[in-house]
């Protein structure tokens, strides 16, 4: 049973690692293909729909819910903090979440009822680290890229991922960072 503990305690690590493992073996087989047009789609995919659901979606969500706010200056803090403190979890672990979700869903096809249960599976692994909005959000970004961006090659995701969550930390680190200082008593 500690065993099985341990695994449940880290299992986003070991997730990331079994997804390196399938990178690995997907690439072995697979030519790596990196291409700069779909990598900016990626990014594209990812500001595009984070930014009609800050601006549209939650609006309505805060209007048809009241109360449901979600709080993202603390999971944002704390994956921001976790990024500083070990960054090399970031450049190393983070490919891993494709790996794991996106290696599999080549070997089995992609059509949108497949790529639909990999982004639900993307979403429900990122919910305890993430309010159930942002869960939304990254169910949509995950099943738009691999419906438009994964075809065109696992290599130009990956990369389009990196960079992204990079940004993330690095614009998130201004705004939560900076923010939560600012209102603190003793800053």
């Amino acid at each position: 049973m500690p065993a099985l503990h341990w695994i449940w305690a880290h299992r986003s690590s070991c997730l990331k690692l079994v997804g390196l493992a399938l990178l690995a073996a997907y690439f072995w087989q697979n030519p790596l293909y990196v291409e700069p047009i779909w990598i900016g789609a990626h990014l594209a995919i990812v500001v595009g729909i984070g930014t009609a659901f800050v601006v549209v979606i939650y609006p309505v969500l805060d209007r048809l819910f009241p109360g449901t706010k979600a709080d993202v200056e603390a999971p944002g803090a704390r994956i921001i903090d976790e990024a500083k403190r070990t960054p090399w979890r970031l450049a190393f672990l983070l490919p891993g979440e494709d790996g794991f979700f996106f290696v599999p869903l080549l070997w089995v096809g992609i059509t949108p009822i497949t790529a639909g249960v990999v982004a639900a599976a993307f979403a429900v692994a990122h919910y305890p680290q993430f309010p159930a909005r942002a869960c939304l959000v990254k169910f949509v970004c995950i099943f738009c890229i691999a419906m438009v961006v994964l075809p065109h090659g696992l290599g130009s995701v990956v990369v389009g991922h990196f960079i992204a969550d990079v940004a993330a930390v690095l614009v998130g680190a201004k705004l939560f960072v900076k923010t939560l200082a600012a209102e603190r008593p003793d800053a």
